[in-house]
């Protein structure tokens, strides 16, 4: 029988501690070409829809979302010297993300996704061009040692190649690194780095990749968790999709090691929308995972508890869902905490 719900302190609407540290977010900044439908897709065939391209990449994502929570945010990434990377440029500058480690590369294109939406706004394909992230090596982030001596966490994308992935951990294993999966074909390059993650976000396919076993229901999330504690993972958050994720620490004891938490019901406004909603209402997925990310470097950076932590994160993550945007351009601090605050207790696993 698992112990009494510990207790924690209720979450205030404003964070109480304000952080001095900064973030520096290391990976891609690209721009995602999104293609969706509301009509069922037939494979070889055409159906009628939108298409639209707005700034993306995992590492870029984070970082607009944390700039958009007031925290201090450095993105360290390539963009090539094309439209499309002054585009980039520009929209990182408007998110108010600092840009000093953005690196433009002569003579490269700079990196894309695409991704085909179905009628649900779920992902039915998607393709990536990264080839740019390649100039990251280990050679290239040393170069910018001034960046990454100053920042008081790190948070990386597997978009790196798996000798920069190692280099950061390997060099930087003192700070705080939040780990982004990113694909089941990218999250192999963390086999063997595990031990110095601090805090490594991934979604079931890419757990059970990383895990060599199946990770569909809570309770083999959990199993999966155990996995990546046993080998040095420190924190470690699996989305399950539409059930919601489990959360889990090295530290704790077996009996109240994981958490579970459904996902998010939203019936807060936003400052910039008087129509509220009764529960989330799922424009897309894209970006949500990046949301879930944001919210728990944010709690940490903000001291906030375990719970208070998993609820930001939980609603960083609905509010991105009604968007088109990876990125809401209505997230704010006041909403996110009016949300968190509202949600119930997660339950041990």
């Amino acid at each position: 029988m698992h112990p009494a719900q510990p207790a924690h302190q209720a979450l205030p609407t404003q964070p109480d501690h304000q952080p001095t540290g900064s973030v520096l977010v290391i990976g891609a900044c690209n721009t995602d070409i999104v293609a969706s439908t509301h009509e069922p897709l037939r494979s070889g065939d055409s159906v009628p829809g939108h298409v639209a391209l707005r700034p993306g990449g995992v590492a870029r994502n984070v970082a607009h979302n944390l700039a958009a929570l007031h925290l201090r945010t450095q993105l360290l990434s390539v963009v090539g010297d094309d439209w499309l990377g002054q585009l980039l440029l520009l929209a990182c500058q408007q998110a108010h993300i600092d840009t000093t480690g953005v690196h433009t590369v002569a003579g490269v294109a700079s990196a894309s996704y695409v991704t085909v939406h179905d009628a649900t706004g779920d992902t039915a394909a998607a393709i990536n061009a990264m080839d740019a992230l390649a100039h990251m090596t280990p050679t290239w982030l040393q170069r910018n040692a001034a960046q990454l001596s100053q920042a008081s966490a790190l948070v990386v994308d597997c978009n790196l190649a798996q000798d920069s992935l190692a280099w950061l951990c390997n060099n930087y294993a003192h700070l705080p690194i939040f780990v982004d999966g990113v694909s089941t074909t990218k999250v192999r390059r963390l086999i063997g780095l595990e031990a110095n993650i601090h805090t490594l976000k991934i979604n079931a396919l890419e757990a059970g990749v990383l895990c060599a076993q199946s990770c569909e229901t809570p309770a083999q999330a959990k199993q999966c968790a155990q996995v990546l504690h046993a080998v040095g993972c420190q924190r470690v958050l699996i989305s399950l999709g539409a059930q919601g994720f489990t959360w889990s620490t090295a530290d704790a004891h077996p009996d109240t090691q994981a958490y579970w938490i459904q996902p998010a019901l939203v019936g807060a406004t936003s400052a910039h929308n008087d129509v509220g909603t009764s529960h989330s209402t799922q424009v897309n997925t894209t970006g949500a995972g990046d949301a879930l990310l944001s919210g728990l470097v944010y709690g940490f950076m903000h001291q906030l508890d375990t719970q208070q932590t998993l609820h930001i994160a939980n609603a960083c993550a609905a509010i991105t869902l009604q968007s088109t945007h990876a990125n809401n351009p209505q997230l704010s601090r006041a909403w996110v905490h009016t949300i968190a605050s509202t949600q119930p207790t997660p339950a041990y696993l």
